[in-house]
């Protein structure tokens, strides 16, 4: 039974595609089965035998962590996206910004948000504080 796979661009480095299909009867099943296409894959995603906690899962847009994590069943026409967590955050606090934190802690980066009214496009927090 082919589930579809859908892999970030980390993972196209090791299967070479965005898409990939696999079988197995659960997420580990098929996370096991694509490790034996592409060696490696599941270092990528794994670590001491569960799911890192910088990765989710998502089983046709269930985050499978509220499901039965990687017990969670799959069938033959079933979406797996693999997707890295996201979080704001830069080393780069203070430099040059004087937005950015400068306390040592992780802040966020500049956001580049689409102007609205066919207005031009903010790219920094500067622009978007002087356009609008």
């Amino acid at each position: 039974m082919a589930v579809e796979v859908k892999v970030t661009s980390v993972l196209q480095k090791i299967t070479g595609t965005k898409v990939v299909h696999g079988e197995g009867a659960t997420v580990s099943e098929l996370l096991s089965d694509l490790d034996d296409k592409y060696p490696g894959f599941k270092n990528q995603i794994m670590q001491n035998g569960s799911l890192h906690r910088f990765v989710n899962i998502y089983l046709n847009d269930e985050d499978i962590r509220y499901l039965e994590q990687l017990n969670t069943q799959v069938k033959e026409g079933d979406t797996i996206s693999i997707l890295p967590a996201l979080a704001g955050g830069s080393s780069r606090c203070g430099e040059n910004n004087p937005q950015m934190a400068t306390d040592g802690h992780r802040c966020s980066e500049s956001l580049r948000l689409p102007r609205v009214a066919n207005r031009e496009r903010a790219t920094t927090n500067d622009e978007l504080q002087t356009t609008n």
